[in-house]
């Protein structure tokens, strides 16, 4: 209601509060919201998530190509700022969710658009049957979106760049660990139980099969674990001089790729060049953070593999996740 009051001198500003009598988590609050939207497009935003001045300009921008039925938008680390964690995570959101999906959705490919910044058609979206049940609800939707797209090959699902948004990241190890089981573990529900039967060339297309199979599949579900046992193995198998000369010759082909990586992204999509410039003395510790990453990735899976951890989610009551189809 403060929000309404505080608007209400605002010229071509309307902001309706549409009170629920009942928690149902996020879905069913998004659900309520697409239901009352009187536009043509619904914004999709976390409560946390603020944006740049032009935002919906630039993201309107996407839309004058009437193929376009979703966006992405460029999501920036507010609390960059706060500690070593977060910088890290700010270098992970340049790098993998910016200057990635940017290139994913030239080419066709978009692995994700984002429950925190996402911009959808209306009519596309109800005709997808908006947001469902369960967690990950964002990747959920955005299969389905690309299962629509296969039968309206016309059809794209962009990345926006330069509509920004910020948002806190977890600023406590403890923090960063809870969330990255919630969302590693959310890839091995969605890939191989919720859509396991939608993972066909025939329902996604040849390209975004092979994309999904590839980097959804095989690299952020099978390859964590892999590279767990490989740590493992390597360190029972080879006396510790010839691991060690072998781990710092991988951190030193990791590290490059990170550099070449930074320096497109700085080139070709930073709309803030000269304040990212200043991430650049931490790229040194950025493939260990990566490396713990995939750690926590790898129990994520065992996690949901044997005790089904996205059941426990708190984005929605224990009741409204249980009258959810079991997968």
């Amino acid at each position: 209601m403060r929000g309404e009051q505080r608007h209400k001198t605002v010229r071509n500003r309307d902001v309706r509060v549409i009170p629920k009598w009942q928690r149902g988590g996020r879905v069913s609050t998004l659900n309520a919201g697409l239901d009352n939207a009187t536009g043509d497009f619904v914004i999709n935003v976390d409560g946390d998530t603020s944006f740049d001045n032009d935002m919906a300009l630039q993201m309107m921008k996407q839309f004058t190509d009437k193929n376009v039925i979703a966006s992405g938008g460029a999501l920036r680390v507010r609390n960059w700022q706060e500690n070593l964690l977060t910088r890290m995570q700010s270098l992970e959101y340049m790098l993998s969710m910016q200057a990635g999906k940017t290139g994913l959705s030239n080419w066709g490919v978009l692995n994700n658009i984002s429950g925190a910044f996402g911009v959808f058609r209306k009519n596309t979206l109800k005709q997808v049957g908006g947001w469902d049940t369960h967690t990950a609800e964002d990747l959920d939707l955005t299969m389905r979106l690309k299962q629509y797209k296969k039968r309206h090959p016309n059809n794209k699902l962009a990345f926006t760049p330069k509509a920004v948004g910020h948002t806190d990241v977890p600023d406590t190890l403890k923090g960063l660990v809870q969330q990255r089981l919630r969302w590693d573990g959310d890839l091995l529900f969605l890939f191989l139980r919720k859509h396991n039967e939608g993972l066909t060339p025939r329902l996604l297309g040849w390209g975004n099969f092979i994309f999904t199979l590839v980097y959804g599949v095989l690299q952020n579900v099978l390859l964590p674990i892999l590279v767990s046992l490989f740590m493992f193995y390597i360190f029972w198998a080879y006396p510790f001089d010839f691991v060690a000369a072998l781990l710092i010759l991988i951190y030193c082909v990791y590290l490059s790729t990170v550099l070449l990586f930074f320096t497109v992204y700085i080139g070709l999509v930073s709309e803030r060049a000269k304040e990212d410039l200043k991430m650049a003395k931490w790229l040194i510790l950025y493939p260990f953070y990566q490396f713990f990453m995939r750690l926590i990735t790898a129990f994520s899976m065992v996690n949901e593999l044997f005790r089904r951890s996205h059941e426990e989610s708190s984005m929605a009551p224990w009741w409204v996740l249980k009258k959810g189809k079991r997968f």
